[in-house]
């Protein structure tokens, strides 16, 4: 059985990608979960962030993979 996860803002767009996603699993069993999706938006400076943590991660995460 597919277990698929279906992120939505319930917008229109959102609607037709679900709607899409259960047209396409119409012949297996599955069980469609609805996850509501939304961004925060955060104005306090405490959070504001002055490098870009990303590309950090990912070296790190490749050093830690060339090690192994």
């Amino acid at each position: 059985m597919l277990h698929i996860l279906i992120p939505s803002d319930f917008s229109l767009n959102a609607y037709n990608a679900a709607h899409y996603a259960i047209m396409l699993f119409t012949d297996e069993p599955r069980i469609f979960y609805l996850l509501k999706s939304y961004q925060v938006t955060v104005h306090h400076p405490r959070y504001f962030t002055q490098h870009d943590v990303g590309d950090s991660v990912i070296e790190i995460a490749n050093q830690k993979s060339k090690k192994d």
